[in-house]
């Protein structure tokens, strides 16, 4: 008797063309639509006019052709990103082939092998600071770090599951709440005419509960493996993982630290801080980031004297680890290039506005949630869906006697959670991490959906103690 094939996630470059071929599909069954827009000098882009809708013929209606050429125009616009994360995944792999980050695992391992309660320590250390990455919106910047972190999970004893989740939990935690997110919270407040970051008490409480239910989520599933590993997502791997069958990446052979393996990693640690300091409060970037790291490069190659060849062979071989992201990164804006062309996004988002109009607040505050939800599976910029979303949420928000600063939280509730569910937010991170989607989404799925509940419950207790200002 013939076994049943069993399901296998395809490739994740086969499910973005998927998602591709189902929005250029719509594209001919749903109108086009424009709404008028406006160039804002404050916030220096175009703003949408939300009783300026009517529907149009598209102008470059999605061809074969232009399907095609949409991947290689998403290459383009998601350059800055690919670019950020070659340079800066290239130096890390530097950092690791000088032995240095071997040297401090190797110290992680000796504390936790001393001690096993430890191993709770490191979770809590990573977790707190992915979620403080959230908070100030990396997002795409602390892509780089998904390895090293496996790597030391790991390590620890863990499985790539409670690896990624200690990532993307905490992270989610810290975006959703957008406490210093400028890419939701500032550019909506900013759009809707609020205090840039007013609020932020009451989006510290919201962080505090998304924190916790998202440790708790990552804790429960840590302490079940230990006790049961075949209970594990990934039972067969981990098993093969705890037996030592499996080669951790980056922890070859037990590396005894030096000096120059303690000034290596002192110095990148400042680098960090400097990193997340110019980032909060001086504005900067993915290239001001990458350029820090190149910088650090060079000290490194200094300290451990490698001759600059030897040096950019060990960047180009890091680099190469990560090119997958880079692909993936790229069809995730085709995605989007698609959707413009076919002028529909603004269809959908008339749609929803004419269908909650006259509604109650909070069935319409629910449905606004589920929208932004389901618009966070094509569109995942946060920046992008604010612009195009609070102008028609604004309004609706003052029909309704609901104030702007519940709509934001509304806005920033249903998009945080999500980037780290859908495809279009998640697949990179599987990639780094070396785990399936479909296994990321048996853990996620519960994981992510307690978080949007609690969200919603959020919003609702912020409407009911009318927080303000309006």
């Amino acid at each position: 008797m013939e076994k049943k094939r069993r399901f296998e996630m395809p490739h994740v470059i086969v499910v973005l063309l998927i998602i591709m071929t189902c929005v250029a599909v719509l594209s001919y069954i749903v109108p086009s639509g424009q709404f008028e827009r406006v160039y804002d000098e404050t916030i220096g882009r175009d703003v949408v006019l939300p009783d300026k809708f009517h529907y149009v013929e598209a102008e470059n209606p999605v061809t074969v052709f232009s399907f095609f050429k949409a991947i290689y125009d998403g290459f383009v616009q998601g350059a800055d990103i690919i670019a950020g994360l070659l340079i800066t995944c290239g130096v890390i792999n530097f950092l690791e082939e000088t032995g240095a980050f071997g040297a401090g695992l190797t110290k992680i391992m000796g504390a936790v092998e001393k001690n096993h309660s430890f191993r709770l320590g490191v979770i809590l250390v990573f977790f707190a600071l992915f979620a403080w990455t959230g908070v100030l919106g990396f997002g795409e910047a602390s892509y780089p770090f998904y390895g090293i972190t496996t790597s030391i999970i790991l390590a620890i004893g863990y499985d790539r599951v409670a690896a990624m989740a200690t990532i993307m939990m905490a992270s989610c935690s810290g975006w959703a709440s957008g406490m210093l997110n400028m890419y939701t919270t500032g550019i909506s407040q900013n759009l809707v005419g609020l205090p840039m970051f007013s609020g932020l008490w009451y989006r510290v409480i919201c962080f505090g509960v998304f924190f916790v239910l998202a440790l708790i989520s990552v804790l429960v599933y840590c302490r079940r493996i230990t006790k049961d590993p075949s209970r594990s997502y990934i039972h067969e791997e981990y098993e093969r993982q705890l037996k030592g069958d499996i080669e951790i990446e980056g922890i070859k052979n037990k590396i005894e630290m030096t000096k120059r393996h303690g000034l290596a990693l002192g110095i990148y640690v400042c680098l960090l801080i400097l990193q997340a300091y110019c980032c909060a409060t001086r504005g900067w970037g993915l290239g001001e980031v990458a350029a820090l790291n190149i910088m650090y490069a060079v000290i490194l190659a200094v300290i451990f004297r490698v001759r600059p060849s030897d040096a950019c062979t060990s960047i180009m071989r890091g680099a190469a680890n990560v090119l997958t992201a880079g692909f993936v990164i790229g069809f995730a804006r085709a995605i989007m290039i698609v959707l413009e062309q076919g002028e529909i996004v603004d269809t959908f988002v008339y749609a929803i506005s004419q269908v909650l109009e006259g509604k109650g607040p909070a069935f319409t505050l629910l449905m606004l949630f589920i929208f932004v939800t389901i618009l966070n599976f094509f569109v995942d910029s946060g920046s992008g869906k604010a612009v195009m979303m609070m102008p028609i949420m604004s309004p609706l928000g003052k029909i309704l006697g609901i104030n702007q600063q519940v709509m934001v939280l509304t806005y920033q509730f249903g998009d945080g959670f999500t980037d780290y569910l859908w495809p279009a937010g998640a697949l990179v991170p599987c990639q780094l991490c070396g785990l399936k989607y479909n296994i990321w989404m048996k853990f996620a799925w519960k994981a992510m959906g307690i978080q949007l509940i609690a969200g919603y419950v959020m919003v609702l207790i912020a409407h009911y103690i009318n927080l303000g200002p309006f």
